[in-house]
């Protein structure tokens, strides 16, 4: 039992690791595309989708919006933002003994008096 709530433990922080990092690098390049009317957006968000392993499966231009969708919101794809918090939560469901009640427990407004 303790490996297993230690391998859940270990999986939590690589899925919370790579939304972060996913996020990163969506925002330095969302704004890049943003701001530097000079890139073409198509391309960028094409390199950027193929760097981080996406197919894009579509020949539609891209454009920041989409990429978004895609790296952000998607959960088709693995590597989105919504995925890895969607796996790191569903690791913390399967270890729950490991962790503080609280957080599983719908909190209430304290009692004025």
């Amino acid at each position: 039992m303790l490996a297993r709530n230690t391998e859940s433990l270990y999986w939590i922080g690589r899925y919370v690791e790579r939304a972060d990092d996913t996020t990163r690098i969506l925002d330095v390049s969302v704004h890049q595309l943003l701001e530097d009317a000079t890139i073409d957006v198509d391309a960028a968000a094409r390199r950027l989708l193929g760097v981080m392993g996406v197919d894009p499966g579509t020949d539609e231009p891209l454009d920041a919006f989409s990429l978004t969708e895609v790296l952000g919101y998607s959960t088709d794809t693995p590597f989105s933002i919504v995925s890895s918090i969607s796996s790191a939560r569903e690791n913390a469901r399967g270890a729950r003994e490991v962790f503080h009640a609280a957080p599983w427990v719908a909190r209430t407004a304290p009692e004025v008096v």
